[in-house]
């Protein structure tokens, strides 16, 4: 029996990672409660969110024949800026 995850997008909130159900109905992913003086909660937050969208893209890299390099790029470059907040993206 295949087990799949909570269809993305998932969305951060000061307390938990959502998604809404394909009949709209938001459900919990996971609780992640900041916590003063443990910053890497928030950005381990932020990188659980973006987990669905850096899926897609790797999986959009492996199979090159649904979308064209170029595109599959840029879907990378948008889940690594979701995980990272935004930041700039530095490719090494």
């Amino acid at each position: 029996m295949k087990i799949t995850h909570t269809p993305g997008p998932w969305h951060r909130n000061v307390s938990s990672i959502s998604a809404k159900t394909p009949n709209k109905t938001t459900v919990i992913v996971c609780r992640c409660t900041p916590e003063p003086g443990l910053p890497e909660r928030n950005a381990n937050a932020k990188l659980i969110a973006a987990a669905p969208d850096l899926l897609a893209a790797c999986k959009a890299f492996v199979n090159r024949t649904t979308l064209p390099a170029h595109e599959a790029m840029e879907m990378a470059k948008a889940a690594i800026a979701k995980a990272e907040d935004g930041a700039n993206i530095q490719l090494e």
